[in-house]
């Protein structure tokens, strides 16, 4: 995958509008592999919009992934030429317009067709005249266009209506059967809360609280964690500027996320290692857990990767990582049996966060899926060797599809009888953690506890 290119904005002395920002970080999600949280960052970060218009930029780029499949159809409906056919940046400027005039109803319809006609003229003016044609004919035939018939086509039908490719309506269907696939792919394009951890060793989550509501952000505590807090405005803010970020006071990070570490239960003093570790959300969260005594060692194939993890345990005032390059499908003869406990936090699909990162399910394919598996498989047989008698493994995934998650696990535990489920507060009756947004409101997430007998 080609690394990510930053995105050339106009110069001050040339406008850009909420509109052509969406259209040209869209442009760099689907052609240049950006991931949309960069991009989101990046527009934040660079200040080349107002706060009003930058939230609109940040809905029109989400929405319109969130909402492409279902985009794309309603276009074909009101389009005599193919959509495959069009120049790209038309075809991502009537999405972006589309999206407005179907989901955004408090912007005026005639801003929305005249900005997309300015913009396509750049173009040329006969595509801007193709434009215009394409969102007035949606204007006059909407109330008259219709759905596929679900009876039909079933897999088709739920494709548009949720934005998922059929393969994964397909699968998901087979795994969950179709009502949990629904309300889960329903679940992925809900906007997820924004959620951060306090930094016990700095702060208290009142104090954090207290700091964040004098500059006009409200929260609230977690159901699930008590360290742990749900922003309910200010998401407009750099978060990378909020004082208490700065400080080390706060780490953001998912619920389900954080209750892998609290699943691990890394105790003060104990020996630690964390295979898959960058960038260090996990690692540093075992290390305020344990009250910052013992020894973490954090591993990952390139000191690339290590660095985000010494930037993060420096801003939180964490000094017991020692982060390592380290192939965790080779075998480290000299770490068997020398770890408390061991984290796997495996390289999967990110199919449990497609609602942050909606372009995921369009990213992958079936055939990654069942490469992954062999990966995590491999790097489990591996990690299981580091753990001391008692101690104990933790195998986890931001990931929903059963193959990844209970499949890894059900046959590593066949294989190793010496490895046994552990207990945990949040296991289904199979001894199995399963979180997704349509039922937790969490990232999709598997955690499996195992203990060394």
């Amino acid at each position: 995958m080609p690394s990510p290119q930053k995105t050339k904005y106009p110069s001050a002395s040339q406008k850009l509008t909420s509109r052509q920002a969406a259209v040209e970080l869209l442009m760099d999600i689907e052609h240049k592999a950006l991931l949309s949280s960069d991009a989101v960052y990046n527009l934040s970060k660079q200040r080349v919009l107002s706060p009003e218009d930058r939230r609109l930029a940040v809905r029109l780029i989400y929405g319109v992934l969130e909402q492409k499949l279902f985009l794309d159809y309603r276009l074909q409906q009101v389009s005599k030429t193919k959509l495959s056919k069009l120049d790209p940046t038309i075809h991502m400027i009537l999405r972006v317009s589309l999206y407005q005039l179907i989901f955004m109803d408090r912007i005026p319809e005639s801003a929305v067709v005249n900005e997309a006609v300015k913009m396509s003229k750049k173009k040329g003016q006969h595509l801007s005249g193709f434009v215009n044609g394409v969102l007035r004919n949606f204007q006059r035939s909407r109330e008259s266009l219709r759905l596929p018939e679900r009876a039909e086509d079933e897999i088709n039908y739920l494709s548009i209506t949720t934005s998922h490719p059929e393969w994964l309506v397909k699968r998901w269907i087979s795994k969950f059967g179709t009502q949990f696939s629904e309300a889960l792919m329903l679940a992925n394009n809900l906007t997820p809360p924004l959620t951060a951890r306090v930094n016990l060793l700095k702060s208290t989550p009142d104090n954090v609280r207290t700091k964040l509501e004098r500059d006009g952000i409200a929260s609230e505590i977690s159901r699930f964690l008590d360290y742990a807090l749900i922003v309910h405005s200010g998401q407009d803010l750099v978060i990378q500027e909020w004082p208490v970020f700065i400080e080390g006071e706060l780490y953001v990070q998912d619920i389900a996320s954080m209750m892998v570490t609290e699943v691990l239960d890394p105790q003060p003093g104990e020996r630690i290692l964390d295979m898959c570790a960058a960038p260090g959300s996990k690692t540093t969260h075992m290390a305020e857990k344990m009250n910052n005594l013992g020894t973490i060692i954090a591993r990952d194939v390139s000191d690339k990767k290590l660095e985000k993890i010494r930037e993060n345990a420096s801003r939180l005032g964490i000094s017991i990582i020692r982060p390592e390059v380290a192939d965790g499908l080779i075998l480290d003869a000299d770490a068997v049996e020398a770890f408390d406990r061991v984290l796997l936090d495996a390289p999967c699909s990110g199919l449990g966060i497609i609602r942050r990162k909606p372009e995921i399910r369009f990213r992958r394919q079936p055939e990654d899926l069942a490469a992954l598996v062999k990966l995590q498989t491999k790097l489990l047989e591996n990690g299981s060797r580091y753990v001391k008698q008692g101690g104990i493994l933790v195998y986890s995934t931001c990931s929903v599809d059963p193959d990844e998650n209970e499949g890894v696990v059900t046959a590593f535990l066949a294989s190793n009888p010496h490895y046994k489920l552990a207990d945990t507060p949040w296991s289904d009756e199979d001894g199995l953690i399963r979180l997704y947004p349509s039922v937790h409101q969490t990232d999709g997430f598997f955690i499996a506890k195992m203990v060394r007998v």
